[in-house]
């Protein structure tokens, strides 16, 4: 790795959480010293956002994750954070305006904040609880314009263009945790929740707070990616469902890599095969249902 470019480490840097840079700095290298600017420099901090009724401003609060927040200055604002500053976690909809110690026009958010988020957002959690017309359309703003890997996202139903944020970032690889609330997700989005749990960076889908059901194409696409061995460790499908676990089990029994080992009322589990025997777990009590891989 000495002879890696200097540019393609500072884009390295730029894209890494403070922790991982700091693990970075561990690998003595004549691009040392790139990572160790980055680390000193770097700040985290988490956005929340909230708009006006009628949508016409933007509420902005940037809050510090370290554990000494007087070392910052009191009145913390988007145009004080640096290159070097990461924001790792964004809230839209979460707040009340009237508290908000930054007011912009929604003109100025668009064209001046809006960028600056996106270029300092590129490994976050991003929480949407928009509930109103304004709201929405500040979280609409969001789905056209961020990019960057999305460590998990936990959202109501606002629309058309939130169902496209899940899919394009699930075929991007860029998402890893999802949970969805609320009783008003559309049958439609099951499509792109199976997409979601094909995707190389799935973790975890919790259905369990919305009126959606995992179906059988769901179950049958974990457990297939369990069978395959290529379903990372802990891996979670939750929620409620119309599947049985003797559906799961004659499913199961396609794959003659997966053993049963446990059968008890509410509990099933199956084990595959390698030098670190996987085990997968089915649980369902009438009102939860889930998927584990341990």
């Amino acid at each position: 790795m000495e002879f890696v470019p200097v540019p393609f480490v500072d884009a390295l840097c730029t894209a890494l959480r403070k922790k991982d840079l700091e693990n970075l700095k561990l690998i003595r290298s004549q691009w040392c010293s790139t990572v160790e600017r980055h680390h000193s420099k770097r700040r985290e901090f988490t956005l929340r956002l909230d708009a006006n009724h009628d949508g016409t401003q933007v509420g902005i609060a940037v809050w510090t994750l370290i554990e000494n927040p007087l070392a910052l200055p009191r009145d913390l604002t988007c145009a004080s954070l640096s290159k070097y500053d990461r924001i790792i976690s964004i809230t839209v909809g979460d707040a009340t305006f009237a508290d908000s110690p930054e007011k912009v026009p929604v003109h100025h958010f668009r064209a001046k904040i809006l960028p600056l988020i996106r270029s300092l957002a590129s490994n976050y959690t991003f929480f949407n609880w928009s509930s109103d017309k304004s709201q929405k359309g500040l979280s609409d703003r969001f789905f056209s314009n961020l990019q960057g890997r999305v460590r998990v996202f936990v959202t109501k139903y606002t629309g058309g263009q939130c169902i496209n944020f899940i899919e394009q970032r699930s075929l991007l690889s860029e998402l890893g945790g999802l949970n969805l609330r609320g009783t008003e997700w559309p049958d439609s989005v099951k499509s792109t929740l199976v997409t979601f749990l094909k995707s190389p960076n799935f973790v975890w889908l919790d259905l369990l707070d919305t009126n959606l059901k995992i179906d059988f194409d769901m179950a049958a696409c974990f457990i297939e990616r369990f069978s395959k061995g290529n379903l990372p460790m802990n891996a979670t499908l939750r929620g409620k469902t119309s599947v049985t676990l003797k559906t799961l089990e004659g499913l199961c029994r396609q794959y003659a890599n997966l053993k049963r080992t446990h059968r008890n009322g509410q509990n099933v589990a199956w084990t595959a095969p390698g030098r670190r025997k996987r085990k997968l777990v089915a649980y369902c009590n009438g009102k939860e249902f889930y998927l584990h891989h341990v």
